[in-house]
């Protein structure tokens, strides 16, 4: 995560990451919700794990209510029927089996 954090940040002024700036006893609902308010958009890194979570699930219903532009990095197989339903008609980047570096932002 932190190759992909330095990389995104050579293309872009500011990129918030919930676990560098939610701090122990803040209400991390809350702080996520302002995070996506003052985003531009949502880079959203897409695995099996990640569309179960309660929080990311959380996250791309924020940005869908406030009219972010969610863009979804695939890094491991999701079965399309398990596909949050707010990410089945969005293009995504797959770096599932990708020669280049999956940290490599430029095509984000």
């Amino acid at each position: 995560m932190e190759r992909l954090k330095h990389s995104l940040r050579s293309v872009s002024s500011h990129i918030w990451h919930d676990i560098d700036q939610i701090y122990v006893g803040d209400k991390w609902r809350n702080e996520i919700q302002i995070g996506i308010q003052k985003a531009d958009e949502l880079i959203l890194i897409v695995s099996n794990a990640s569309i179960k979570s309660e929080a990311v699930l959380y996250e791309i219903k924020l940005a869908t209510e406030h009219d972010k532009a969610i863009r979804p990095i695939l890094i491991s197989d999701v079965a399309y029927n398990d596909m949050p339903k707010e990410l089945s008609s969005i293009q995504y980047l797959d770096l599932r089996k990708s020669t280049q570096d999956p940290y490599a932002c430029s095509t984000i």
